[in-house]
């Protein structure tokens, strides 16, 4: 499909660039893979800057402060200051802490977090942050934020309040670049004969895994997520005309089937539905599991330094295959989650907040003449010196399929109502997997699997998949510069 406003390849400055290597990696990678990692003070600590107003940036991430195994992926204090233009002071914690500090008092000029947190969106509707086009509008006067950009980031009211931190705005990737990837230890890899070349079949797989497991009794035989399955089995949600729930896909109960046979043989890591990412790469680290596949390895290896251990210890596989002969269809949107960033309103940095913004935006976004000149007649036209293109993120995989990248529009719920089943849907359809890969005999997984998708096709669960085929195709009319229909559901 032609898209008349994709976006030429981005250029960011030079001094940018090695926050947007961590950046990128922090919301476009680190958010959905681990916890941010680096030595810092206890949250709300902040920690001491030569002036003493400097910007105070919190980041929100599901365990708060972790230990600094992969501080290499996330952006160093020095970084973000060069992206202000200001010092900054880096703060991380938790949803609740944040929430309990904001209700003590204790300030914030910048906040970043993924962007489905549900309590994240609801920091959007307080009233406690900018509009990004107001902010722009008080400290950078004639950098307008274009109507397809506000389409696709905005709220139903038609305005954007949190930044998604993604090369994928206003895209449809046509890349080989592979968010998702299986990887094994090289050294077991040649001791049992496992040409990383050849794609398994199942059978073939389950033998090897057996054979590993019978030489290496101590290792863990294989971390495999569903996600990678499914990708490997072709399942993917976009379709090229229209956006189908991947659940109901016919790949996803072949995927489910081999994982609870995974499971039952004792092959497949206990812990794969409750281990924490950061503890997934330390273990990967540390050689601990023969074999791995998560929808986010192939960022995570394009990222790591090439001697970091994960990277020298392991290699890419070619994909399990599919009993049906379905292709694999590897995408670098497979339910992925946007971080973005707030901008509180009562704040006394709101020129570097404005600088960020600005700085956020030339991430994947080409600027008309007019925000140009606009940066330029506000001071901040050293953002636009010693530009260069954004680093592709990604594996190369032959088995990549161009995607659009509708997820942030699945994020925008239009009402209250529809949010709490997004939520209750989640929350239930983790708990089934875990059943049917765990609880379930061989006979019982197909059985209960077409219980739950019928179950899944009804009621308010059906409503919200209605909403999402909706929110699908006026991806595709962004894309297509096609009038955009208003949403139905907007404010019920």
């Amino acid at each position: 499909m032609s898209t008349p406003h994709s976006k030429k390849q981005r250029k960011i400055p030079r001094k940018v660039a090695p926050l947007l290597v961590g950046l990128t990696a922090v919301c476009f990678l680190c958010f959905v893979i681990l916890s941010f990692s680096i030595p810092k003070p206890s949250p709300f600590q902040l920690a001491a800057s030569e002036e003493g107003n400097a910007l105070k940036w919190v980041f929100i991430t599901p365990y708060g402060e972790t230990d600094s195994s992969y501080n290499a992926l996330f952006p160093s204090q020095e970084d973000c200051a060069s992206m202000a233009g200001t010092p900054v002071d880096l703060s991380f914690c938790t949803m609740e802490k944040y929430l309990n500090m904001t209700a003590a008092g204790i300030p914030a000029d910048v906040v970043t977090c993924w962007y489905t947190n549900s309590n994240f969106k609801r920091l959007e509707a307080t009233g406690d942050n900018w509009s990004l086009q107001d902010l722009l509008n008080k400290e950078i006067p004639g950098f307008t934020l274009p109507e397809d950009f506000v389409q696709w980031c905005g709220n139903f009211q038609g305005q954007v309040y949190a930044y998604p931190h993604t090369r994928t705005i206003l895209s449809e990737d046509t890349s080989l670049k592979s968010d998702a990837a299986m990887i094994g230890r090289k050294d077991i890899l040649e001791n049992i004969r496992w040409d990383s070349l050849e794609p398994l079949s199942k059978e073939r797989f389950l033998e090897q895994l057996k054979n590993v497991r019978k030489a290496y009794p101590e290792l863990i035989p294989c971390y495999v997520e569903l996600p990678s399955l499914q990708q490997m089995f072709g399942v993917t949600a976009d379709t090229g005309a229209a956006w189908e729930d991947p659940f109901f896909h016919p790949g996803t109960l072949e995927a489910l089937e081999f994982m609870n046979n995974l499971f039952r043989e004792r092959l497949l890591s206990h812990d794969v539905f409750t281990l924490s990412q950061e503890s997934l790469l330390r273990q990967l680290q540390n050689g601990e599991i023969f074999l791995a596949a998560s929808p986010s390895l192939g960022r995570l290896l394009s990222l790591l330094p090439e001697d970091h251990p994960i990277r020298e210890q392991y290699e890419v596989l070619s994909p399990i295959l599919s009993d049906s002969g379905r292709e694999p269809a590897f995408t670098n949107n497979f339910e992925e989650q946007y971080a973005s960033t707030l901008f509180v309103k009562d704040s006394t940095q709101s020129r570097p907040q404005a600088r960020l913004v600005a700085a956020f935006y030339l991430q994947n976004m080409e600027l008309s003449s007019q925000q140009k000149s606009a940066l330029e007649s506000s001071g901040f036209g050293s953002i636009l010196t010693d530009a260069k293109p954004v680093k592709a993120i990604g594996i190369d995989n032959q088995d990549t399929v161009p995607a659009v990248h509708y997820e942030i529009l699945f994020s925008l719920y239009s009402n209250t109502r529809l949010a709490t089943v997004a939520e209750r849907k989640q929350s239930f359809l983790e708990n089934q997997v875990v059943n049917l890969v765990e609880d379930c005999s061989a006979e019982e997984v197909a059985p209960a699997y077409t219980r739950l998708v019928s179950e899944l096709q009804s009621g308010d669960y059906q409503r919200l998949d209605t909403w999402k085929k909706q929110q699908y195709q006026k991806a595709i009319s962004i894309l297509q510069g096609e009038p955009v229909s208003p949403d139905p559901l907007a404010g019920e």
